[in-house]
């Protein structure tokens, strides 16, 4: 469904999807994405009409989409598939699919050529490098388990990674470690970063949302 945030007014629908999840968006390109997690396809619309352009077989259980401004390639994360299938956002046609040794959850770009990603099974982060399209580093998320939604701090290079163990797990990307948690609420799913205000959020399965904010230096606190 999209929505004018001016007013609420709903301007129209994509349709055909089957569980439907993600949307990303290449705007140069006036293209959309969004995943059809239960027959494994991405389509390709049109900005302006809303129109479907095509589909693409990405992998089993594609979930979360972004696009990557580096490399300027769309992303999956597929869950059951363990792997990350990479797009072209003019052509809409599969690139390749990148195994990831585990089950992806959300996934973030780092706008360095790099992109980030929750593995949920195994409680790790995984970098991939955007212009060779391999996992060149992870690391563990612990106390963090089961991690769902991700976000990014551009400008620090911190990552935010709702842990269905009721925390938040925070990333400094550059040393690859967690520095730091906060509790949150049960059932997480997604989370973002406002580089405007420096708060994190993440949204949970209970009705609640968390507001995380780094207080000083290397430490963060529930607002």
């Amino acid at each position: 469904m999209v929505v004018d945030p001016s007013n609420g007014k709903l301007l129209g629908e994509i349709k055909g999807l089957n569980r439907a999840h993600g949307v990303a968006f290449a705007y140069h390109a006036g293209h959309g994405f969004v995943t059809s997690g239960e027959d494994s396809t991405v389509y390709m619309f049109d900005l302006k009409t809303l129109r479907v352009l095509g589909k693409t077989v990405a992998a089993v259980d594609d979930d979360a989409i972004l696009y990557d401004d580096a490399s300027n390639r769309i992303f999956t994360m597929n869950g059951d598939a363990g792997s990350s299938s990479v797009i072209d956002p003019v052509t809409g046609k599969l690139i390749t699919n990148i195994p990831l040794d585990g089950k992806p959850e959300f996934g973030v770009s780092g706008g360095n050529g790099k992109v980030y990603a929750n593995i949920e099974d195994k409680s790790q982060i995984v970098e991939i490098d955007t212009r060779t399209m391999k996992v060149v580093r992870r690391w563990p998320l612990a106390p963090c388990q089961s991690p769902s939604g991700l976000a990014i701090d551009r400008a620090h290079m911190r990552l935010f990674s709702g842990c269905h163990s009721k925390v938040m797990a925070i990333s400094d990307i550059k040393r690859g470690a967690v520095v730091g948690t906060v509790p949150i609420g049960s059932g997480v799913d997604a989370n973002k970063f406002d580089p405007g205000t420096g708060l994190a959020f993440s949204s949970n399965g209970d009705g609640t949302i968390t507001v995380a904010h780094e207080t000083k230096p290397g430490t963060f606190a529930v607002l």
